[in-house]
């Protein structure tokens, strides 16, 4: 299969990114497998995988992109949002307090990590 999972179309959107804004789990892990580079991934105006998946709402869809090694702390769209601003921005919907303490925990993981 020669198909390039990484190739960017629209404004620099990328598959899985797309995938990670529908909130299509199953096709993000399907692109993950592939080889699909979520730390290359960045619209141009700034948006990461991380954005997508919170803006989809969609939980397992964020764990799968934290499992496979999304940074947290890297990405801020031309707005200056992280992916915890995000999450704080759709605390009231039902997954986003689960969204955002997932952010949060990773975050944390990773200070820890590197201090």
């Amino acid at each position: 299969n020669n198909a390039d999972v990484c190739a960017r179309f629209h404004h620099g959107t990328t598959a899985v990114l797309q995938a990670a804004l529908d909130g299509k789990t199953r096709i993000v892990r399907q692109l993950l497998d592939a080889q699909a580079d979520i730390s290359a991934t960045r619209t141009d105006n700034g948006v990461t995988c991380l954005h997508a998946a919170v803006r989809s709402r969609e939980t397992s869809t964020l764990e799968l992109l934290l499992a496979a090694r999304a940074d947290v702390s890297q990405g801020r769209t031309d707005n200056g949002w992280t992916p915890i601003m995000e999450a704080v921005s759709t605390f009231e919907a039902p997954s986003g307090p689960a969204m955002l303490q997932m952010l949060l925990g990773h975050a944390g993981a990773v200070a820890s990590a590197s201090s």
